[in-house]
């Protein structure tokens, strides 16, 4: 059915730790289907003063963040226009009472999720919504509260008022800020250095132990068949898909690899060291125009590697990205310099193995953005006594980062990576770029975390193996704080979570996404331009005339 949500907004208060949350939200009134608002009005749908389930293609559903979920949400009609058809409502949830004032010292981050946004809209039509509020008790007692319709009428002319503006009214005694949504709500990021020779490792070892003694159909999602799935160690665990955001600078460089982390190589022959630490099974590196994506094979000579990369020209192999980027920043004429951006690489074994003899033929696809680039190779992983980078580290952020090799080490951000056993679609890839996955959300995002991948399934099938979000608390009045490990968000259980816990030997630094929008990307590029210190927000808006929506964020000062 057509998509219905035209507006939301979260509010809460609290006592104590009892918070409590009132959804504002704005939906079309006159779907005839079983998602309909049926009501007491003369018309049969809904009247002021009726209470109504809120339903959709995807039922909306309210995550408090802590793993509690309100899945049945019952709006009070408050108003209603039969003319622009759409009614206006508010859920009360009863006080919900968290553990702590902070999450470990980071924000609740509470969500208003569904499926899907009004059909008619010009920017981001028919897709999902999540409209998040952090809620850090030790900051704020309660929200601000926005006084502003669901539907506005603004003035546009392409010639005389080609970026209309409107402002976005508070009710609120204390000092407010107000903010363009934030990228995705990805939530924070890590910034590694390339001058401090920074970067993050989660050794391997581990997991090459464990693939001895796992069942990786049944145990989908256990490290041990990531290391299988990074280095072609067994022929039943195939198909990967590793997807994260980067911000990466004009030198470009790895944002992922697999090589020799912190500590002593094992192995002293060098060729020996080559192949069990050092080497790449995968990597993916790029410039302002490319994305690169290759792995090495041991070799019998020096430097005991050889390597072979496929490589994708973004602005040849999508025009449509091309577009964005420029109209994202035209002065860097369509590359990824200083942008956040999407990327995607998702590896399956390639339909003839004949370029192979003795090894695995992998042909990877690329998606830049959920812009889908093309699939290319195959390229030979030969892995046959299953050995291949056993003490090697999977590497963010540099190629070969320890001595004795040489190091190359990027200068870039990272936010959200997710690491899949399987192969992501690209809907599926789509459906989750612009939303935080959080583990305790899997009904509304999806079975991401149990399943069984399989030979014959992994081409249509895939299960979270491991998730960094990369926010990292600081102490209070801290910016850009250091730390030397970070844990991942996903696996939840205690050991699985340690085995991919993340080092970084140089120290890595808490960093902000971008609070310009440009992660949301088309309403970045196509809609909204900035807001004002007192809440007037101006448009851009690319695709003429015609209903959008606007993500502003508000917040106490401070």
């Amino acid at each position: 059915g057509a998509g219905t949500f035209r507006y939301g907004e979260i509010q809460w208060h609290s006592e104590g730790n009892a918070v409590s949350f009132t959804i504002e939200a704005a939906f079309r009134r006159s779907q005839v289907s079983e998602w309909a608002f049926r009501g007491s009005a003369p018309d049969g749908f809904a009247a002021v003063g009726d209470v109504v389930v809120l339903a959709s293609r995807e039922p909306p559903q309210f995550f408090y963040g802590n793993g509690q979920v309100e899945r049945v949400l019952r709006m009070e009609v408050q108003s209603i226009s039969v003319r622009d058809d759409w009614i206006r409502g508010v859920v009360r949830l009863p006080p919900h009472t968290y553990p702590s004032a902070t999450d470990e010292g980071r924000p609740w981050v509470a969500q208003f999720t569904g499926c899907c946004r009004l059909t008619g809209l010009r920017n981001n039509a028919g897709l999902q919504w999540a409209l998040a509020a952090d809620i850090d008790l030790t900051r704020a007692a309660a929200s601000p509260k926005a006084s502003i319709v669901p539907v506005l009428a603004v003035l546009y002319d392409p010639v005389e008022r080609p970026k209309p503006t409107f402002h976005v009214a508070v009710d609120d005694p204390t000092s407010v800020q107000w903010a363009l949504g934030k990228p995705a709500f990805v939530g924070g990021a890590v910034s590694l250095n390339a001058s401090r020779s920074a970067y993050l490792a989660v050794p391997l070892r581990p997991h090459a132990d464990a693939l001895a003694t796992t069942d990786c159909v049944a145990n989908s999602a256990a490290p041990a068949c990531l290391f299988a799935v990074l280095t072609a160690a067994r022929a039943d665990v195939q198909g990967m898909t590793l997807e994260g955001w980067v911000k990466a600078s004009a030198a470009g460089g790895y944002v992922l690899s697999t090589g020799a982390g912190p500590g002593v190589c094992p192995h002293g022959a060098q060729a020996e060291a080559v192949r069990r630490c050092s080497i790449a099974a995968i990597y993916i590196r790029v410039t302002p125009t490319h994305v690169y994506v290759g792995q090495e094979q041991p070799s019998a000579l020096p430097p005991y590697a050889t390597r072979s990369e496929s490589a994708w020209d973004l602005c040849a192999s999508s025009a449509t990205l091309c577009e964005r980027l420029r109209s994202y920043d035209a002065a860097a004429e369509g590359t990824i310099t200083n942008k956040w951006v999407h990327i995607a690489v998702v590896r399956s074994p390639a339909p003839d193995n004949s370029a192979c003899p003795g090894g695995v033929a992998l042909v990877h696809r690329l998606y830049v953005n959920a812009i889908n680039l093309g699939e290319q190779g195959p390229l030979c992983l030969r892995n046959s006594d299953g050995l291949f980078a056993s003490d090697a580290s999977l590497i963010f952020g540099a190629y070969r980062p320890s001595p004795p090799t040489p190091s190359t080490h990027t200068q870039l951000a990272l936010a959200e990576w997710r690491l899949w056993h399987g192969v992501r679609t690209a809907a599926k890839i789509e459906l989750l770029l612009l939303q935080r996955v959080q583990p305790e959300s899997a009904a509304s995002q999806g079975d991401l975390t149990s399943g069984a991948v399989t030979p014959g399934t992994f081409g249509v099938a895939a299960v979270l193996v491991a998730l960094y979000d990369f926010t990292i608390p600081c102490p209070e009045g801290e910016v850009g704080c250091t730390v030397t490990s970070i844990s991942p968000l996903y696996p939840l259980d205690t050991a699985e979570k340690a085995l991919l816990r993340a080092v970084a030997p140089a120290g890595a630094q808490a960093a902000e996404t971008d609070s310009t929008g440009a992660m949301f990307w088309r309403p970045a590029v196509d809609l909204m331009e900035g807001v004002d210190p007192t809440g007037r927000v101006t448009m851009a808006p690319a695709e003429g005339p015609g209903l959008y929506q606007v993500t502003v964020y508000l917040s106490h000062e401070g």
